[in-house]
């Protein structure tokens, strides 16, 4: 069972995936392979795994086999996994902090990166496990108008300031750059497949 939600609801361990932000939609589409994996084994094993499409501004966890495709500019995702409970999710959000009134929290780091980790742990994660990988960040330029470092980066530096203050190593990473990425992530295995775009 897939759930989702715009504003984050109290945790349930019993529907073993949680999809958090805009509605989820079912991703049925084949895939080409990507061009290259990050971290983890390369697909090719009997995995029955769903499918599913990330946008921006969501957040999704399983405890069962899925891949997750998005497509990221200058938006970030964080994936974290725990090998041995076989547990995953993923954030895509588009601005580091919150700007103004609080409308839709996970389009905005500091608030998908705590809840991506607190609902992880719901599924039966432990914190001392979790690694991460993470993809995005997209940057034509090293800093935007008024000297202020391009959005991309600021994503980037959100993530890695958060994941260190967290303690949960980064084991892989595809970030700034000048172009975008399509990532597709396996919540079982912990492989993130990334193919460059444009």
């Amino acid at each position: 069972m897939v759930t989702a939600a715009r504003e984050p609801g109290p945790p349930s361990r019993r529907s073993g995936v949680v999809a958090e932000g805009r509605s989820l939609l079912s991703h049925d589409s084949a895939d080409r392979p990507a061009d290259r994996a990050v971290g983890g084994e390369p697909p090719g094993s009997p995995v029955d795994r769903k499918k599913a499409y990330l946008h921006p501004g969501q957040l999704f966890v399983s405890d069962q086999p899925h891949a997750v495709t998005t497509v990221l500019g200058s938006c970030v995702s964080v994936c974290i996994w725990d090998p041995k409970a076989r547990t995953g999710g993923l954030t895509h959000y588009v601005l580091p902090s919150q700007i103004g009134p609080l409308q839709e929290p996970m389009r905005f780091g500091d608030r998908a990166i705590p809840r991506l980790i607190a609902k992880l742990v719901v599924l039966g994660a432990q914190k001392n496990r979790l690694t991460s990988k993470v993809f995005g960040g997209m940057c034509r330029m090293a800093v935007a108008r008024g000297g202020q470092p391009e959005l991309g980066r600021q994503n980037v530096d959100l993530a890695l300031q958060l994941l260190e203050q967290e303690r949960i190593p980064v084991v892989a990473r595809d970030v700034l750059g000048s172009h975008g990425r399509k990532l597709i992530f396996f919540t079982d295995d912990g492989t993130a497949w990334v193919k460059t775009l444009g």
